[in-house]
């Protein structure tokens, strides 16, 4: 069994995972990671083509992702776990939630979705691709991470660090895995009915002000499943582990002891 991962683990005890976001790495769980450690063994991995991990495969699925990760937890003896994701880190959550539900205890979705991209999304997608391919990440990142926060939030020095942080590791990154990521993500699975069938707890997490996941779609999806625990966090984008990281970190940990 062969992984290619990069992560980082700490803490002992039941095991949490903490999956990071498109264009992300490890890194943006270091705070709720630094918190939970003292009663969780903490696993932060940065998914492949991001952070320290390389990209295998030039065209694949999240499902494949997926897999990449079981690998991972399988070398560090990991058999169940509270997987919790980020925007595309809940994507590769179903997906692995779909694949190997024996794993998985509860699962948490941190701005993230449960459905399907609609028509419009999908084009959305295809429309970056190409403004990557002729403009290039520098000029991406520059726009696209500012656009995750709600505007009022950028006037905080801590949360004007921690874009400047993600952005800056976000330009490090190869095009060609960014492109396979929209790619993926453009024609992931629909998860609605699914979640309907699911019989373990689940954590959603939403911004009242987030631009990527509507706040209309989020409270939609929170009526899909008794089994959904619904947070909304108020004057918050797409970024609330940043924007309203005390009560974000308040609602993970009440969820994790349950």
């Amino acid at each position: 069994m062969m992984s290619s991962i990069y992560g980082q683990a700490s803490g002992q005890g039941p095991a949490v995972v903490l999956l990071h976001g498109f264009c992300e790495t490890h890194h943006i769980w270091n705070e709720l990671g630094q918190e939970i450690a003292g009663k969780y063994k903490v696993l932060c991995p940065d998914l492949p083509g991001f952070g320290d991990s390389p990209l295998k495969i030039k065209n694949f699925s999240l499902e494949y992702i997926a897999d990449e990760l079981k690998d991972w937890l399988d070398l560090r003896q990991v058999t169940a776990c509270t997987m919790i994701g980020h925007s595309l880190g809940g994507y590769v959550t179903l997906a692995f939630a779909k694949k190997y539900p024996g794993m998985v205890e509860k699962i948490g979705l941190f701005h993230s979705s449960i459905y399907e991209d609609d028509p419009v999304k999908k084009s959305t997608r295809d429309k970056t691709i190409d403004f990557i391919n002729k403009n290039g990440m520098e000029a991406f990142v520059n726009s696209f991470f500012h656009n995750l926060f709600y505007a009022p939030n950028l006037s905080q020095p801590y949360i004007k660090g921690k874009l400047e942080e993600i952005s800056a590791r976000a330009r490090l990154l190869k095009s060609s895995a960014v492109n396979a990521y929209l790619s993926a993500m453009k024609n992931r699975e629909d998860s609605g009915k699914w979640i309907s069938t699911f019989t373990k707890p689940v954590l959603f997490i939403a911004g009242s002000e987030d631009g990527a996941v509507p706040i209309e779609v989020s409270r939609e999806q929170a009526k899909l499943s008794p089994k959904i625990e619904f947070h909304e966090l108020n004057s918050t984008g797409h970024m609330g582990m940043f924007e309203k990281q005390f009560q974000a970190f308040d609602i993970v940990k009440k969820f994790l002891e349950k």
